[in-house]
């Protein structure tokens, strides 16, 4: 691949599926000086703080979207993931809202990366300079996400609401193989900065 990305500034976007080490990833690129931001931490926020979605939440699931002025998260997943035109209300409220921040938090950064485990289901990618995929086999996968007391039936329900590991890396600018060690990822991590600084 020749890298084109000689700008101010870069935002990049990570994901993969679970299991396969994003955190990880994400972790890693923190300590190389990269600004890091959680796009589901964003949403939080946007629930809490963004007047737009708070009127939005209201209007699709009531006042007991908020309890004692915050999003009740239990009461929204509640109303929303049972219903599914309900559910796309929401992501078309709280997605760009989340996009909003990750912009104005990014504004001063020469690089930043936003963690977003459903960058391409949602079609967001277009809004990134770069997209880096985390990605390991299936059977390490499975491994973790069963090490972290998930059940296999669980993993089977998530998995078939996310497009599958193999498609994202298939998307992807970088891939990252997350199949070994922890500093065997940080390298693939620095080189990917080294490459984005030439």
């Amino acid at each position: 691949m020749v890298w084109q990305l000689k700008m101010k500034k870069t935002l990049i976007a990570l994901t993969g599926a679970m299991g396969c080490g994003k955190s990880v990833a994400s972790a890693a690129f923190a300590e190389l000086g990269v600004r890091v931001l959680d796009a589901d931490k964003l949403a939080h926020r946007a629930l809490d703080e963004d007047g737009r979605v708070r009127e939005c939440l209201m209007e699709i699931v009531g006042p007991c979207a908020y309890r004692d002025g915050r999003a009740d998260r239990t009461a929204i997943a509640r109303a929303v993931f049972s219903d599914k035109a309900k559910l796309e209300r929401l992501e078309e409220c709280v997605h760009p809202a989340v996009e909003r921040l990750w912009l104005k938090e990014s504004e001063n950064e020469a690089l930043c990366l936003v963690e977003v485990p459903l960058l391409f289901e949602k079609k967001l990618e277009g809004g990134f300079d770069l997209c880096i995929d985390v990605f390991c086999s299936e059977q390490l996968r499975r491994r973790r996400l069963l090490d972290r007391g998930m059940s296999a039936e669980e993993i089977l329900r998530r998995d078939a609401l996310q497009m599958s590991p193999f498609k994202k890396a298939e998307l992807a600018d970088v891939v990252l193989l997350n199949e070994s060690t922890t500093d065997f990822l940080k390298q693939q991590a620095r080189l990917v900065i080294s490459r984005l600084k030439e």
